[in-house]
């Protein structure tokens, strides 16, 4: 799992990790922070992946703002379809002008230790989402842009640390 600010990635071995009480308790206080926007690129399928393979992990049970770069883009940029998809390679080449090397994507994530390539794929693809979403809207907040009021969504209903 990459977990991206302003100025730091992070990868966390959610796997190697699934039942460590602590980083589950920090991961619920991240990810169900009203102020805190977990933005994903097709994330809803990385849910059903937590959801399967760490049935213990608590944090992916409630999260306060998701939002999916993918639904955003779709929707700034209607004409999507033609001009490459809305594949995170895409929206990076659309709205950057940069292309973003996805070829480590299909890489073996079991495998232990990672290599460096893949440390540094899984980083600039959490990098780059709030950068990519910034420029999508201009600087705008996504709830204040007409054109994507209801794409903040939340998972669960009440936080999942009290």
């Amino acid at each position: 799992m990459q977990v991206a600010g302003q100025n730091e990635a992070f990868i966390i071995d959610v796997i190697g990790l699934s039942k460590n009480k602590k980083l589950d308790d920090l991961l619920c206080k991240i990810f169900s922070n009203p102020k805190t926007y977990i933005i994903g690129a097709g994330f809803s399928s990385d849910v059903s992946q937590f959801s399967k393979y760490l049935p213990h992990m608590r944090f992916i049970k409630q999260i306060s703002n998701l939002i999916d770069i993918q639904e955003v883009y779709k929707k700034k940029y209607p004409d999507f379809k033609e001009n490459g998809g809305f594949g995170l390679a895409a929206i990076s080449e659309r709205v950057t002008k940069k292309k973003i090397c996805k070829k480590e994507q299909i890489s073996n994530w079991e495998r232990r230790p990672l290599r460096y390539s893949q440390e540094h794929y899984a980083s600039m693809d959490a990098f780059i989402l709030p950068i990519l979403l910034k420029k999508i809207l201009s600087g705008k907040d996504v709830n204040q842009d007409k054109d994507c009021k209801g794409l903040v969504k939340t998972i669960g209903t009440k936080p999942a640390v009290e």
